[in-house]
């Protein structure tokens, strides 16, 4: 049989070799023997080796067979408390601790009282409201007074009316007082205990969120406290989550809902099994990591936040499967080949198709019989003879030339596109008091993903209420005095006018403002349509707003609990619209040329090597990177199956047949 050398860059191997070579092996890339410089040819996919060669390679060849196979993916875990078994104590009025009545470490009941506070705003308020009460008391003897006078005709009818106006005015005024104690946790037997005795209470309670235990506890008897300092953390540790860190070569194939098991140096032969809860959907850019969380039941308290461990992910289990050694396997772009034994000095070339893997042995899907044998060493040294591809035996000179164009290899990561991205953030400071939505769940646009209860929200509708019952009772003496003659009636005709307009626009501006920190309109009309004049009122003030999602997508991240305190300029849950992702790349100028908005690029994923996909350059920077002289671009694809996440690598081909003398770059 006649055999010919396939490809230059074959003899120029060998050449090299046998330049090196004085007896008949060396050392060579993989630590084996380096090939000698003559006994290999290549026909097509047939590698042909003389026995001279084969012991000067050293070569070893392993049995296809029959095996059970499991693949685990191990990684570094560390103990966590959920979100949902954690709460902050702040209060919502400052003031001076007087008492502290639990320690770090105690259990608690949910409402059980964990401190008192003194406030002397709290007093002020209640103050407030007592002074209300005396007027709208007095407002009551003055018209019972009034009203029989005037059916006998002592007295004007006018006065009584004054008088019923002035107790309406002052009824109001006291169920507003009354609603903004009640929004502050004040009961109504409390307060009807304070106008009872005419005596306010100076202190008030701090109450336990949950049942669980106190994690921190950091107040002092006499300490000044605001609102917006933490005060108590209640933990309730019967349920945590270990969390793991997954190398970014291993996440391929790991989903909800995998067994997983976790074992501690610490807790020795025992171990905590459960199923994947979720997992974080960026990379983290420093460790090159993916975050898989566990959630674990702790009823036992073995697990202790913070604790550093093992997590075992066990991805696929198959009986019976046809395995070959790892070694085996060669990668040429996006294929995978072995080399076949079929007789002495004969090996083919075969592409197979792989399913899990180990670091030991492989599953083969397609391509290798249980019996067959492949080479085990030096793998990687022989396949470099075929060069990248199988050159056709009918191959032209333009399709040589054409083979020579390597395309321009491009690293790159996976982004989130700009409009993608969103955030949520509330419009007003508070404590945030229910989480509705966790990691990974999908959100619609306008969706309560939180409640947020806020104190400035409760003095804003205080004001507004306030405002109106100002205005109503300005709009009466309007009635009355446009009735009126004379300078002086049209003089008070005109202040009050005036007032009455001042009061509309404070009326529309703080209607305004309630929608914008998101009260809705029905909670607005509820509120300023109740008649605060009525005798034993029982209006109530909306004491949370909810936070909504400005769109649709998935929750990709919060890192918030319970009970803390928030402010505008936080962010609070941020949310992608995982359907298409970014590829983001580099290329230096001078290769500029070869790249335009709309070309079509391949690009795969070393966290994915089954992956390959196509996308679109869909945007490129108009001035250069200064700092590297590099021209940033962006690769739209397609991530339907939500298989990409943020911050994952990425290698972006870009063909070319005019390419530069480099080919490849980082």
């Amino acid at each position: 049989m006649k055999y010919t050398t396939v490809s230059f860059l074959a003899e120029s191997f060998l050449a090299v070799i046998g330049c090196l070579v004085a007896s008949s092996i060396t050392l060579g890339h993989e630590g084996h023997a380096a090939l000698p410089s003559k006994g290999a040819k290549v026909d097509g996919e047939t590698l042909m080796i003389t026995p001279t060669a084969e012991k000067a390679l050293g070569l070893e060849l392993a049995k296809v067979r029959l095996d059970d196979m499991h693949r685990t993916v191990r990684a570094n875990a560390r103990v966590e408390i959920p979100w949902r078994q954690q709460a902050l104590v702040t209060t919502l009025v400052s003031g001076k601790i007087s008492r502290c009545l639990v320690k770090p470490g105690q259990h608690v009941q949910a409402r059980e009282e964990l401190a008192r506070v003194e406030s002397l705003e709290l007093e002020s308020m209640q103050l407030a409201m007592l002074q209300a009460s005396g007027q709208m008391n007095f407002a009551e003897i003055d018209v019972n007074r009034k009203t029989p006078l005037a059916q006998q005709g002592i007295i004007a009818v006018k006065a009584v009316a004054e008088a019923e106006t002035a107790l309406q005015q002052h009824r109001a005024t006291l169920a507003i007082a009354h609603c903004k104690l009640r929004a502050l946790g004040l009961g109504s037997s409390v307060l009807e205990e304070v106008l009872r005795s005419r005596t306010p209470r100076s202190s008030f309670s701090i109450r336990s969120p949950m049942d669980g235990v106190v994690a921190e506890a950091d107040v002092r008897v006499g300490q000044f406290v605001s609102t917006t300092k933490q005060l108590f953390h209640v933990v309730d540790p019967s349920t945590v989550w270990v969390v793991g860190e997954v190398l970014e070569t291993d996440i391929s194939g790991i989903r909800v809902g995998l067994p997983v098991s976790a074992h501690f140096a610490s807790i020795a032969n025992q171990k905590f099994e459960g199923k994947v809860h979720h997992l974080h959907s960026k990379i983290d850019s420093r460790t090159r990591t993916q975050s898989v969380v566990l959630s674990v039941d702790n009823s036992e308290g073995l697990l202790k936040p913070g604790m550093f461990g093992k997590l075992d992910i066990h991805l696929a289990s198959f009986a019976e499967a046809i395995v070959c050694p790892t070694d085996a396997l060669v990668q040429v772009n996006d294929k995978i080949y072995v080399l076949l034994y079929r007789g002495k000095g004969k090996y083919l070339r075969r592409e197979v198709s792989v399913g899990i893997r180990t670091r030991e042995q492989a599953e083969i899907l397609k391509g290798l019989f249980p019996g067959d044998r492949v080479i085990v060493t030096g793998t990687n040294v022989l396949a470099s003879l075929f060069g990248s591809e199988t050159t056709p035996r009918n191959a032209t000179a333009a399709t040589t030339k054409e083979k020579k164009s390597r395309p321009l290899v491009v690293q790159g990561i996976v982004e989130i596109p700009t409009e993608k991205k969103v955030f949520a953030t509330s419009r007003i400071e508070g404590r945030l008091v229910q989480i509705l939505v966790d990691q990974g769940e999908q959100v619609q646009t306008g969706q309560i993903l939180a409640f947020i209860d806020s104190l400035e929200l409760r003095n804003l509708q205080g004001d507004l209420l306030e405002a109106r019952v100002q205005a109503a009772w300005t709009n009466g003496r309007l009635e009355k005095l446009r009735n009126l003659q004379g300078s002086s009636a049209i003089k008070q005709l005109w202040e009050r006018e005036n007032e009455y307009q001042v009061l509309q626009n404070s009326i529309s501006t703080l209607t305004r403002k309630l929608l914008l920190v998101g009260l809705s309109r029905e909670d607005i009309e509820r509120i300023t349509s109740t008649d605060f004049s009525a005798k034993n009122c029982e209006a109530s003030l909306v004491t949370t707003v909810p936070l909504r999602s400005p769109s649709d997508g998935w929750v990709a991240s919060f890192d918030v609990v319970p009970g803390e305190i928030v402010q505008p300029t936080q962010v609070l849950f941020e949310m992608n619209e995982l359907s298409k992702v970014w590829v983001k790349g580099h290329i230096y100028q001078q290769d500029a040329a070869i790249v335009h908005l709309g070309k079509t690029v391949r690009v795969t994923f070393p966290s994915q090597p089954e992956l390959t996909v196509t996308g679109q350059v869909v945007r490129m920077a108009p001035l250069l990177a200064s700092s590297k002289r590099v021209i940033p671009l962006w690769i739209e694809i397609d991530n339907s199956e939500q298989r990409l996440v943020e911050g994952m690598l990425a290698r972006v081909e870009i063909a070319s047949l005019m390419l530069p003398q480099r080919a490849s770059q980082k």
